[in-house]
């Protein structure tokens, strides 16, 4: 009886520790499975991202001053109204801006291709006399 008790007691072992093993390499291979699949998900939106990236060109641009709720800087045609681009005050500070706001000025930086509304970049900025078309 006991030489059965002994060895049952060591498959019982053998059998704890295949368990353990397994166990083991499943959480070893976990991570990598995991790593790979987030690796394919990101791949699409790596892709997406290249397609619209936005390119620059130095440019002018004349019109006014508007300021939007966020705040949000835009630049509208003077007789029409229609919005020209929007003002990305990335060089030009943000709160500069405001003295501006109502009146035509002549914008210089870096002008988005593609992008609609155009996004400047703003680098200089002055004042125009003239007056602009009616807030719509």
């Amino acid at each position: 009886m006991n030489r059965i008790t002994s060895h049952l007691r060591g498959l019982e072992k053998q059998l704890a520790h295949e368990a353990v093993a397994r166990a083991r390499s499943k959480i070893l291979i976990l991570p990598g499975l995991l790593t790979a699949l987030l690796w394919i998900a990101a791949l699409p939106l790596c892709a997406a991202d290249q397609g619209t990236a936005t390119s620059y060109r130095n440019g002018t641009l004349t019109g006014c001053v508007e300021e939007q709720p966020g705040p949000k800087w835009v630049l509208r045609d003077v007789k029409q109204g229609k919005l020209i681009a929007e003002l990305d005050p990335i060089v030009y500070p943000g709160q500069s801006l405001a003295k501006y706001v109502g009146r035509q000025a002549r914008l210089q930086g870096r002008l988005s291709s593609g992008a609609n509304p155009a996004v400047m970049r703003v680098r200089t900025i002055k004042a125009l006399s003239g007056p602009c078309a009616p807030a719509r």
